[in-house]
């Protein structure tokens, strides 16, 4: 007769750690002091005391393992410990499934996958995905059937300490080897990160699984810590190493210092702007250089990687990139020493532009840019690109001139106690020429155009520059997805991921659906999920690495815009000194803004000196065609700034300076647009 159930017993001569392994500690520097703590869900198997260099492991009740069929891993039943608890043998009973004697099938403990993000309680504890397996065995029937578990996975417990970096936290540790698979079926990486981070006041101990590695290859053991005011992220290299499985791997991370960088001459350990667990490169994605009244202006511009070190290569080359090559805004004034000033070539198989090979990045990770004297080129800002050894776009800079006679300044709003920027980011004239008087139609002063939380700039527009095909060279082209659409105005139907957005810079990107151009778009740009309406009325924020203002700036709170909507005059400027409230025109060329007293006086018309101008940003010039705007219409326009913030909506914060129907009078819009809508962005200083 046959049986549906079977009794199996267990003989352990080789298991891992959390597993049912005698572990053997692999120590690339034996310590006599190893200790390890293991505090298990009940579904695990503990380990019992160490003795020597050898780990006891027990059975726990409840364990079970899974039996597989041998020939194609069909699962077939599962076993249940039914005896030895407590004991390193144990014997199972069939829980569930069904069994036949003569199958020949293989017992599995645990994850058959590793994921590349694991966690930790805190440290010194773990609770570690394991995997182990048995030798093929055959069912018999009416005897028990010993087998032997054999461990799949390496085991590695990292030992971390720093007297430099003491008072900061361990956040997690990461083992990166290019080219290796550490966990699921390609990650070159592994990490695991603390639930619980405490200070580096002493030794730390963090634990992770991975795939063995059996070939002598090199690794970097990555220790993330952070503190109030930065993250430091230390990558060290070992060289020609392997992973035992089977093993517990040590690995010694100890007195980290700066010095530790494994690779100083392209990586920076320090970053103060919140890296979100991502990666960047350089210190700001936005610069302000100088067009002097004669001659070049020099600019050096380090561009180390920072951040998650398994997504950073060496930056290697660098050159110009343009939102579209029939669009001439982002040249002109910028040049590269050799005299380049113009958009390298954009490869349609590549999907990218492609740099000089004489564009090279030198060995302090930097390169110069020029800036032509002020009275050449009409442009107000230029967009270049770095790229790897492979030249794939790994990150790109804003640069915005500005004349020698209007540098950036500070505007105190005493009201707020907050200090803003004069102008707007690509805007050409900053509060110095616009209360100048010297100037007709400077108001017409036109701003760069930004999708929430992403840190490169679009070009302003005209109808007519949008009717003759110069638009930003957006997905609906080439959707995320890699499709091409039928045209350029098509929308995608996919949102996109922010590495993506980083790669292609120059590509607005938009979803028909949502108008965002990520799905559950994090909170990319440092404000918060606001509850109390669509502003923060507490102006918390913080610097990120995609946040586009210059270095010591920010995107502007809600509470900036607020103050600027509800307490500012609504201006005209149709000629040299006259200015006109409530005029009729929205649109007029001379161009339309807000004017606010910045000394809370009352606003003198003629010498504007205590005028703060927030500009016109027109639905025209960014949106014509509706493709980043569902609410503007040609009779409702005004102007249209981001906020840093998410709203309660859960959509971006912007604000409307909206003058319905000519009729001077303003409104505000919030947080209804999507991610994807096309807005200027004014910066608030840090």
């Amino acid at each position: 007769m046959k049986k549906t159930f079977l009794m199996l017993a267990i003989v352990l001569s080789a298991f891992a750690a959390c597993t049912k392994e005698s572990l053997v500690e692999n120590a690339q520097n034996p310590s006599s002091n190893f200790t390890f703590k293991c505090e298990l869900p009940a579904t695990k198997i503990a380990l019992g005391e160490k003795e020597g260099n050898i780990y006891k492991t027990v059975w726990e009740t409840g364990d079970v393992l899974k039996v597989v069929k041998a020939s194609d891993n069909t699962e077939l039943a599962v076993v249940t410990l039914s005896e030895g608890a407590g004991t390193s043998n144990g014997t199972f009973n069939v829980t569930s499934g069904t069994l036949t004697a003569g199958d020949e099938v293989v017992l599995v403990y645990g994850e058959t996958s590793i994921p590349a993000v694991q966690t930790q309680a805190a440290a010194g504890e773990c609770d570690l995905i394991t995997s182990a397996k048995s030798e093929t065995v055959t069912v018999t029937e009416g005897v028990p059937v010993p087998f032997t578990l054999s461990h799949e996975i390496a085991l590695v417990r990292f030992e971390v300490s720093s007297t430099e970096f003491a008072g900061l936290e361990l956040t997690s540790v990461m083992l990166y080897s290019e080219g290796s698979v550490l966990a699921g079926s390609d990650s070159d990486n592994v990490r695991v990160n603390l639930n619980a981070p405490s200070a580096l006041s002493g030794k730390q101990e963090a634990w992770l699984a991975a795939m063995p590695v059996e070939t002598a290859t090199d690794f970097y053991a990555v220790a993330t810590m952070k503190g109030t005011d930065k993250t430091v992220t230390i990558p060290v290299k070992f060289e020609n190493k392997t992973l035992a499985k089977g093993k517990v791997n040590v690995i010694k991370l100890n007195n980290l210092t700066i010095e530790s960088n494994a690779c100083p001459e392209w990586y920076e350990p320090v970053e103060t702007r919140d890296l979100m667990d991502g990666y960047a490169y350089g210190a700001e994605n936005t610069y302000m250089i100088c067009s002097a009244a004669s001659g070049d202006t020099r600019m050096n511009v380090v561009v180390k990687a920072r951040g998650d070190f398994s997504k950073v290569s060496k930056p290697t080359y660098y050159g110009f990139i343009m939102t579209n090559d029939k669009i001439d805004w982002n040249r002109k004034f910028l040049k590269f020493t050799d005299g380049h000033a113009s958009q390298d070539t954009y490869d349609d198989t590549k999907k990218n532009f492609v740099p000089s090979e004489s564009h090279t990045i030198d060995a302090n990770c930097s390169f110069d840019v020029l800036s032509v004297d002020m009275n050449t080129g009409g442009a107000t800002y230029s967009v270049v690109a770095i790229y790897n050894a492979d030249k794939d776009l790994i990150w790109s800079f804003m640069f915005q001139r500005y004349r020698e006679n209007d540098p950036p300044c500070d505007v105190y709003y005493s009201d707020l106690g907050v200090t803003v920027l004069d102008r707007a980011l690509g805007q050409s004239n900053g509060r110095a020429n616009l209360v100048s008087h010297t100037e007709s139609g400077t108001l017409n002063s036109y701003a760069a155009y930004f999708q929430w939380g992403r840190k490169d700039p679009f070009p302003a527009m005209s109808q007519t520059d949008y009717n003759n095909g110069k638009q930003p060279n957006m997905y609906g082209k080439y959707r995320p997805d890699g499709t091409v659409a039928e045209n350029k105005t098509t929308a995608g139907d996919h949102t996109s991921t922010i590495e993506n957005a980083i790669r292609h810079p120059y590509k607005a990107i938009l979803c028909s659906t949502t108008n965002n151009w990520m799905q559950d778009i994090p909170n990319l740009w440092g404000g918060v999920n606001n509850t109390n309406g669509w502003f923060d009325p507490n102006g918390v924020g913080h610097k990120t690495i995609y946040d586009p203002c210059p270095a010591g700036y920010r995107v502007c709170d809600g509470r900036v815009i607020n103050e600027v909507v509800t307490k500012a005059s609504r201006w005209e400027r149709y000629s040299i000194h006259q200015r006109e409230q409530e005029y009729d025109h929205p649109t007029y060329f001379g161009g339309s803004c807000l004017a606010y007293s910045i000394d809370g006086q009352p606003l003198d018309e003629e010498a504007g000196t205590n005028v703060d101008y927030w500009l016109y940003s027109g639905y025209s010039r960014a949106a014509w065609g509706g493709l980043y705007n569902y609410f503007a219409t040609l009779s409702d326009q005004g102007g249209l700034y981001w906020t840093n913030a998410l709203c309660s909506n859960g959509q971006p914060g912007m604000y409307q300076f909206n003058f319905p129907n000519g009729s001077g009078k303003m409104s505000m819009v919030g947080g209804n647009t999507g991610a994807s809508t096309l807005m200027a962005v004014r910066c608030q200083k840090i």
